[in-house]
Protein backbone atom coordinates (compact mmCIF):
# COMPACT_ATOMS: atom_id res chain seq x y z
CA UNK A 1 0.00 0.00 0.00
CA UNK A 2 0.94 3.48 -0.27
CA UNK A 3 0.05 4.98 2.49
CA UNK A 4 -0.18 2.31 5.11
CA UNK A 5 2.97 0.45 6.22
CA UNK A 6 1.17 -1.71 8.29
CA UNK A 7 -2.06 -2.14 10.43
CA UNK A 8 -4.04 -4.33 13.75
CA UNK A 9 -7.08 -4.08 13.93
CA UNK A 10 -10.37 -4.58 16.90
CA UNK A 11 -7.81 -4.66 19.68
CA UNK A 12 -8.86 -4.62 23.60
CA UNK A 13 -7.82 -1.86 24.94
CA UNK A 14 -5.52 -3.90 27.23
CA UNK A 15 -3.00 -4.23 24.19
CA UNK A 16 -2.04 -0.69 23.76
CA UNK A 17 1.22 -0.71 25.39
CA UNK A 18 2.36 -3.68 22.31
CA UNK A 19 1.95 -0.33 19.97
CA UNK A 20 6.05 0.95 19.64
CA UNK A 21 6.03 4.29 20.93
CA UNK A 22 7.29 5.63 17.28
CA UNK A 23 4.20 4.38 15.43
CA UNK A 24 3.01 7.26 13.66
CA UNK A 25 -0.33 7.38 11.66
CA UNK A 26 -3.86 6.76 12.12
CA UNK A 27 -6.05 5.25 14.97
CA UNK A 28 -9.59 4.05 15.55
CA UNK A 29 -10.92 3.87 18.86
CA UNK A 30 -14.27 1.32 19.12
CA UNK A 31 -17.04 0.26 21.66
CA UNK A 32 -17.35 -3.54 21.18
CA UNK A 33 -21.24 -4.23 20.99
CA UNK A 34 -23.27 -7.53 21.67
CA UNK A 35 -23.48 -10.37 19.20
CA UNK A 36 -22.26 -9.96 15.39
CA UNK A 37 -20.64 -13.76 15.96
CA UNK A 38 -16.90 -14.79 16.17
CA UNK A 39 -15.20 -11.31 15.12
CA UNK A 40 -18.19 -9.31 17.17
CA UNK A 41 -19.33 -5.31 15.60
CA UNK A 42 -17.76 -2.38 16.64
CA UNK A 43 -19.04 0.90 16.84
CA UNK A 44 -16.40 3.74 15.59
CA UNK A 45 -15.92 6.10 18.67
CA UNK A 46 -13.18 8.23 17.59
CA UNK A 47 -11.15 8.64 15.05
CA UNK A 48 -7.55 10.41 15.49
CA UNK A 49 -3.81 10.49 14.04
CA UNK A 50 -0.24 10.92 15.42
CA UNK A 51 3.03 12.21 13.61
CA UNK A 52 4.69 11.27 16.64
CA UNK A 53 2.62 8.72 19.18
CA UNK A 54 -0.17 6.59 18.57
CA UNK A 55 1.06 4.60 21.87
CA UNK A 56 1.02 8.15 23.42
CA UNK A 57 -2.75 8.91 22.28
CA UNK A 58 -4.36 5.80 22.99
CA UNK A 59 -2.72 6.19 26.75
CA UNK A 60 -4.54 9.82 26.97
CA UNK A 61 -7.90 8.35 25.70
CA UNK A 62 -7.44 5.21 28.36
CA UNK A 63 -7.50 8.07 31.31
CA UNK A 64 -9.48 10.61 28.82
CA UNK A 65 -12.34 8.75 27.33
CA UNK A 66 -12.41 5.82 29.88
CA UNK A 67 -15.44 3.74 29.12
CA UNK A 68 -16.34 4.96 26.06
CA UNK A 69 -13.94 3.15 24.29
CA UNK A 70 -12.54 -1.01 24.63
CA UNK A 71 -11.09 -1.73 21.14
CA UNK A 72 -8.80 -0.22 18.62
CA UNK A 73 -7.08 -0.35 15.65
CA UNK A 74 -3.90 1.06 14.51
CA UNK A 75 -2.06 2.03 10.77
CA UNK A 76 0.78 2.83 10.85
CA UNK A 77 2.00 5.06 7.95
CA UNK A 78 5.39 4.68 5.66
CA UNK A 79 8.51 6.90 7.25
CA UNK A 80 8.23 9.37 4.17
CA UNK A 81 4.78 10.17 4.62
CA UNK A 82 4.48 13.73 5.95
CA UNK A 83 2.46 15.18 8.96
CA UNK A 84 0.52 16.76 6.47
CA UNK A 85 -0.89 13.72 4.29
CA UNK A 86 -1.21 12.11 7.94
CA UNK A 87 -3.85 15.00 8.92
CA UNK A 88 -5.47 14.82 5.51
CA UNK A 89 -5.76 10.83 5.68
CA UNK A 90 -7.58 11.52 9.40
CA UNK A 91 -9.83 14.32 7.84
CA UNK A 92 -10.91 12.46 5.18
CA UNK A 93 -12.50 9.45 7.91
CA UNK A 94 -13.78 12.04 10.19
CA UNK A 95 -15.39 13.46 6.84
CA UNK A 96 -17.15 10.31 6.32
CA UNK A 97 -18.05 10.45 9.68
CA UNK A 98 -19.37 13.77 9.73
CA UNK A 99 -23.08 13.03 8.95
CA UNK A 100 -23.64 9.64 9.95
CA UNK A 101 -26.51 9.43 12.91
CA UNK A 102 -24.56 6.68 14.78
CA UNK A 103 -21.14 8.38 15.29
CA UNK A 104 -20.34 9.42 18.11
CA UNK A 105 -20.19 13.85 18.85
CA UNK A 106 -16.36 12.55 19.54
CA UNK A 107 -15.77 12.26 15.78
CA UNK A 108 -17.10 15.42 14.96
CA UNK A 109 -14.81 18.00 17.20
CA UNK A 110 -13.04 19.30 14.09
CA UNK A 111 -14.22 20.29 10.82
CA UNK A 112 -11.53 19.43 7.79
CA UNK A 113 -11.59 22.82 6.17
CA UNK A 114 -9.44 21.61 2.95
CA UNK A 115 -12.99 19.61 2.10
CA UNK A 116 -14.85 23.09 1.68
CA UNK A 117 -11.62 24.38 -0.35
CA UNK A 118 -11.68 21.46 -3.06
CA UNK A 119 -15.56 20.85 -2.48
CA UNK A 120 -17.32 21.31 -6.12
CA UNK A 121 -20.59 19.60 -7.31
CA UNK A 122 -20.26 17.02 -10.01
CA UNK A 123 -21.95 19.02 -12.76
CA UNK A 124 -19.34 21.50 -12.45
CA UNK A 125 -16.25 18.74 -13.18
CA UNK A 126 -14.91 18.70 -16.19
CA UNK A 127 -13.04 15.95 -18.40
CA UNK A 128 -10.16 18.17 -17.99
CA UNK A 129 -8.86 17.11 -14.81
CA UNK A 130 -9.19 13.77 -15.43
CA UNK A 131 -5.69 12.24 -15.14
CA UNK A 132 -3.82 10.21 -17.73
CA UNK A 133 -4.34 6.45 -17.19
CA UNK A 134 -2.03 3.98 -19.21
Amino acid sequence: MFLISRCDEWLPESKRNLVPRWTRGVYVLFKKRRGGGKKGRFDVVYVGMSSTSIRNRLRTHARNKKGLWDHFSVFEVHMNISEDMVKELEGLLRHIYSLDTHANELNMAKSFKAFKEISAPLENWSQAGVPFHT
